[in-house]
This record gives structure tokens, C-alpha cells and sequence, in this order.
């Protein structure tokens, strides 16, 4: 009997001191500050893959950096291409699923990603869809239409008779600060 009792509480010791020694959850990776290392459009429509490919500016800033807070806000900034602009708002992310809900602020941009690859200490790859204004491969590959731009008014014009918009799919890849 006394051996009964002493397994009974030697288990429920060790039962005990698991309970109290569980480990605190990670904090979410998400949290901190990104700036933006590079981009990449894809899944371009027939007649438009030179639009795809990587490029280092998506708006034509010189910087773009978004921070995530512990308490589910964020705050965007973008530089250059004329200006500084800027967001903030609250995020959730549901697996997959990153959603920006913008309170106030400048940029105006895409709210809703799909985080692409697992968020690292160094790295976070988020995808959106997108709408660009842009040429079909056809006139980027005839050099005669391109001559003609040679004025502001026919760089104003060769844009109004050719320029289109599509839509694609852009993978933003950042790097922690």
C-alpha cells in the first residue's frame, strides 16, 4: 500500500510541475517592422507576360515599410515617387488570410493578402491581386509605335491610345528591419 501511495504522488507530481512549467505561446512572427525587399507580378493575362517579372518598386517609392503591433494595429509607410504617404489601422491574419482594415491615412492601397511560405525571422511574402495600367506585348515590341513618343503631348497621347489596365497577381517580399 505504501508503494501504491508513493507512485500516486510521484505521478502526480510530475503531472503537476509539466502543468506549471508549460512554456509562454511565441509571440505572432508577423510582429515588427517590414520593408519591402522586392516584387513580383505574375499571372498576367494572354498578350501581357512582359508585364510580369520582378521589379524593386511597386509604386515607384524608395521605400515602402509596414510595422504590425501586438494589439492587431499597423502602420504603412511609403516614400518617394513625389511624396511620403501613409496608413494605419488594425490586421488579422486567419491562416493564410492577412486582412488590413485601414482606419486613416494616404496610400489607399490593397488591404487583403494571402501570406505566401511561413512568416520567418527574417522574411515575410505576402500576395495580393492588382490592377496596373500597362501596355500589351505587342506595342512594347514594335518600336514604331514607341518613336512616336518624342513630346510630353505624344507620351500624353501614345498613353491614352494604348495604355490598359489588367489585372495580376503581385507577391510583395519584405525583410525585417
Amino acid at each position: 500500500m505504501k508503494n501504491f501511495l508513493q507512485s500516486v504522488l510521484f505521478a502526480f507530481s510530475i503531472v503537476f510541475v509539466a502543468a506549471c512549467s508549460s512554456e509562454d505561446p511565441e509571440p505572432d512572427k508577423i510582429i515588427g517592422t517590414w520593408i519591402l525587399d522586392d516584387a513580383t507580378y505574375f499571372d498576367a493575362p494572354a498578350g501581357y507576360t512582359l508585364s510580369e517579372g520582378t521589379v524593386e518598386s511597386v509604386y515607384g517609392e524608395t521605400e515602402y515599410k509596414i510595422r504590425f503591433f501586438e494589439d492587431l494595429t499597423y502602420e504603412r509607410d511609403i516614400t518617394g515617387n513625389g511624396g511620403s504617404y501613409e496608413d494605419e489601422g488594425t490586421w488579422v491574419q486567419e491562416e493564410d488570410d492577412l486582412t488590413l482594415t485601414y482606419d486613416k491615412g494616404t496610400t489607399g492601397l490593397l488591404l487583403e493578402f494571402t501570406v505566401e511560405d511561413e512568416i520567418t525571422d527574417k522574411n515575410l511574402n505576402i500576395t495580393s491581386s492588382t490592377s496596373i495600367l500597362t501596355f500589351s506585348d505587342a506595342i512594347f515590341n514594335d518600336p514604331q509605335a514607341l518613336d512616336t513618343i518624342t513630346t510630353q503631348e505624344s507620351y500624353d497621347q501614345f498613353i491614352q491610345d494604348y495604355a490598359e489596365n489588367i489585372n495580376l497577381k503581385v507577391t510583395y517580399a519584405f525583410d525585417r528591419e
